[in-house]
């Protein structure tokens, strides 16, 4: 509402009529109202200046987080694929590979021991590098098992002539 110019003068001898000493409590009042008003917005600009400063900080802090959790999930989708195709590699591999048979499961008796399966595989017409992978035996312990069973053979048809 505006005060026209008969309202200022009425509300100026109005002032004029109340003792000074009013008069002066009450635009002291007045003032300190003002200053009172003027430094809470200031205070209120400046903390809403600091929370938009956190909300920043933090938005950048979750950005960066958001990215880092990205390039981490992308890892992860990969190493899912790659996963993905070891499994397949290994059930491939698994159809096409032979069943391992153990030697003595073929035609072996099961508690032969070492010297009984050279002779067996020799009298089979292995040779002695066949027969050394065969067992996982060195050529020269499968050399010395025939020659010393050779010789037990020779003295024991010696004994019986």
């Amino acid at each position: 509402m505006l005060l026209d110019h008969s309202s200022a003068s009425q509300a100026s001898s109005t002032l004029s009529a109340l003792p000074p000493a009013i008069v002066t409590i009450a635009s002291g009042g007045l003032l300190a109202l003002l200053a009172l008003l003027a430094g809470g917005f200031v205070f209120l600009r400046q903390k809403i200046q600091s929370v938009a400063a956190q909300v920043s900080g933090r938005e950048r802090s979750a950005a960066a987080l958001a990215s880092e959790l990205e390039a981490q999930a992308l890892l992860v989708r990969q190493m899912s694929i790659d996963l993905e195709q070891l499994r397949k590699r290994l059930s491939e591999q698994m159809e096409s590979a032979q069943p391992v048979v153990p030697l003595w499961a073929s035609d072996m008796p099961v508690n032969l021991n070492r010297r009984g399966q050279i002779i067996r595989l020799s009298r089979k017409g292995k040779s002695i590098a066949e027969i050394a992978s065969d067992l996982n035996v060195a050529q020269g312990e499968v050399e010395l098992l025939l020659k010393v069973h050779d010789l037990s053979q020779k003295k024991s048809e010696q004994g019986k002539s």
